[in-house]
């Protein structure tokens, strides 16, 4: 699909993975979007916005102990930006 195509074509483009992982818990795959968040943020040069959207979809998901973990993630990685 298109979101795939963008995430091929714009690796360093965070945007289509959000929404490719939006999508995928709004159409009810939420492994799979937790999954596709996770793939990313191993790659080098992460960003916490990748741990911030896992978290949340963790969190609408009734996953609270993968929510706690990146949210403690991003508090020891940068304290001082939240």
């Amino acid at each position: 699909g298109l979101l795939l195509d963008l995430r091929k074509s714009l690796p360093n483009d965070l945007r289509p993975t959000l929404a490719y992982a939006s999508l995928l818990e709004q159409t009810g795959r939420t492994d799979q979007a937790i999954a596709t968040l996770r793939q990313e943020i191993e790659k080098p040069g992460s960003n916490n916005r990748l741990r911030l959207a896992l978290a949340g979809i963790a969190c609408r998901s009734r996953q609270y102990d993968v929510a706690s973990n990146e949210y403690k993630t991003i508090l020891t990685k940068d304290p001082n930006d939240y």
